[in-house]
Formats: C-alpha cells, structure tokens, sequence
C-alpha cells in the first residue's frame, strides 16, 4: 500500500542521511594515509641520504623545491591519486642544525594548477614531528 511504500522510503532515506556521512569519512581517511605514506617515503629517503652524506639532502639553492619526482631521494609521486606533489627542505633560511622538513600537496578543486600543503612532517634530532593542516 503506499503507506508502507512511504515508511519504506523514510528508513532509506533515514539510512542514507546516516550513512553517507560515515563513508565521507572513511574516503578521508584513505586519502591522508596516501600523503603519510608519501612523507614516510621521504623520510625514509633523507635518513638514508644523512647516514650516507651525514647531512640531509638540499637543493642548490638551500630552499624547498617542489616537484613530483626527486631523482636523487628516489622518491616519486606521480602514481599517486591524491597527493601529487610534495617538496623537501632541509636548512635554509628558515631551520639550522640537523633538522628535515617536508611536505605534501594536493591540487584545489576548480582552481586550477594551484597546491597547498594539506600534511608536513618535521624531523628534528632524531624525532619525527607529524600534523596535518
């Protein structure tokens, strides 16, 4: 009868209303975990480079570059779905001492070529400082 058909649409609607909220959440999460597993990879990267060199890697310039791909750290992001971009900095202008900064982009919606960091990772005398923006 359509009094049962109207109870039958208000609990999906009920559901869905409930439901669809979980499932955004879980997407968000897959997607930082894609950033962590990049910064991870960075990490990991300039640590091999600093047990080899005894200093962390930098660019000529001694400021972050930006790129999807570091030939020399071997770490790459161009396979990634989310996060494409990233830059590593070690030094410069901004930190002195043995201290490793990197970070994790994504590309903005309807804007175009622009990127923000949306994670970083700070790594300071042995210790792995993590936070999301």
């Amino acid at each position: 009868t359509l009094v049962e058909l109207v109870i039958v649409i208000a609990i999906v609607i009920i559901l869905s209303a409930i439901s669809v909220p979980i499932y955004r959440g879980y997407v968000d999460k897959a997607k930082m975990s894609e950033g962590y597993a990049l910064l991870g990879a960075i990490l990991s990267a300039q640590k091999a480079y600093y047990s080899e060199y005894g200093t962390f890697f930098k660019y000529s310039d001694g400021y972050s570059h930006e790129t999807c791909y570091d030939p020399v750290l071997n770490v790459d992001a161009r396979g990634n779905k989310y996060f494409t971009w990233f830059y590593a900095c070690h030094g410069g202008a901004y930190y002195s001492g043995d201290i490793f900064l990197a970070s994790a982009y994504k590309p903005v919606p309807r804007i175009g070529d622009t990127r923000y960091a949306v994670l970083q990772v700070l790594y300071r005398n042995g210790v792995t400082y993590q936070e999301a923006n």
